[in-house]
């Protein structure tokens, strides 16, 4: 969220085990690229998830 915003948008969740972007089963660790983008190393889904980071809304 921008500072001093009281909403925003989620872009991760921790609903599980599945195959959906916000299902998360325990994630373990996270990075950033250069480009901004998160991943998330998703261990319980067996994946590293990643998230495009929409600069434009930043």
């Amino acid at each position: 969220w921008p500072r001093g915003a009281i909403s925003g948008n989620v872009i991760v969740g921790d609903r599980g085990e599945g195959s959906r972007s916000d299902q998360l089963s325990e994630p373990s660790d996270l990075s950033f690229d250069s480009d901004g983008n998160l991943y998330v190393v998703d261990s319980g889904n067996n994946r590293v998830q990643k998230y495009p980071i929409d600069k434009s809304s930043c």
